[in-house]
C-alpha cells in the first residue's frame, strides 16, 4: 500500500505482486524494490505494476537486500550475491560456514553479516575483508567463531551500525572496529530521522 506524506488514505500498490508476505521494501531514486516470499521485485515509484528482477536466488533464499543504481546485493543462505546488471548476471561469494542475514551497499562498498562475522568487500578491487573487531564472540565451535544473528545494517552519514542477538554496534570508517552502543540484546530493527 501507498499514502501520500500527511494523508490518513492508503491506496494498493501491489500490481505485479504475487499473493504472500512481502517483508522488505527499499527506495532509492524513485526506483522501489521488494522482497516477497517469491523473490525481489522493481517498480518506479510512478510505475504502473512491480517487475520480477529475482526469482531463484543464486545464494538459496534471500535473508536481507540492498541496491543502489543497477547493483543489488543479496544475503542467504549460501552467501552473499551480487549484480551490477539489476539481476541478469550474479556473483556469489561463498565459502563461508554460516548463513548470511544482513547486507547493505554504499558506494564501493559492500558490507555483509553473518553468524561467523562481518565482512566488507571492495567492489572496484574484489577484496574482500572480516571486519570483526569489537564485536562480542559468543563461543568458538570447532574452530569457528559465532558471533550471533545479525538483523540489519544501517548507514547515519560515515556511520554504519548493525543490531542482532548481542545488541547495537556503531562503526567507525575509520578504524573499522565495532564500539557496542550499550542497547540491549536482540535488536531487530534501526532507523533515523
Amino acid at each position: 500500500f501507498k499514502s501520500p506524506k500527511n494523508a490518513l488514505s492508503w491506496s494498493a500498490f501491489n500490481e505485479g505482486l504475487p499473493n504472500g508476505q512481502v517483508d522488505k521494501i527499499c527506495l532509492k531514486n524513485n526506483v522501489l524494490l521488494a522482497k516477497g516470499v517469491n523473490g525481489i521485485y522493481r517498480r518506479n515509484i510512478d510505475g504502473n505494476s512491480w517487475v520480477m528482477v529475482c526469482e531463484n536466488s543464486p545464494v538459496g533464499g534471500i535473508y536481507d537486500f540492498d541496491f543502489d543504481d543497477d547493483r543489488i546485493v543479496l544475503a542467504g543462505y549460501n552467501g552473499v550475491a551480487e549484480s551490477a546488471d539489476m539481476g541478469l548476471n550474479w556473483s556469489v561469494w561463498s565459502d563461508y560456514i554460516f548463513e548470511w542475514t544482513a547486507v547493505a551497499l554504499k558506494g564501493d562498498t559492500i558490507i555483509a553479516a553473518s553468524k561467523g562475522g562481518v565482512y566488507k568487500k571492495l567492489i572496484s578491487s574484489g577484496t574482500i575483508t572480516k571486519i570483526s573487531d569489537g564485536l562480542i564472540k559468543l563461543w568458538n565451535p570447532s574452530g569457528y567463531d559465532y558471533y550471533g544473528e545479525f538483523e540489519m545494517l544501517h548507514f547515519v552519514g560515515d556511520n554504519i551500525f548493525i543490531c542482532g542477538e548481542t545488541g547495537v554496534y556503531k562503526l567507525s570508517n575509520n578504524n573499522w572496529y565495532w564500539e557496542h552502543t550499550g542497547l540491549a540484546n536482540w535488536t531487530y530493527a534501526l532507523a533515523d530521522n
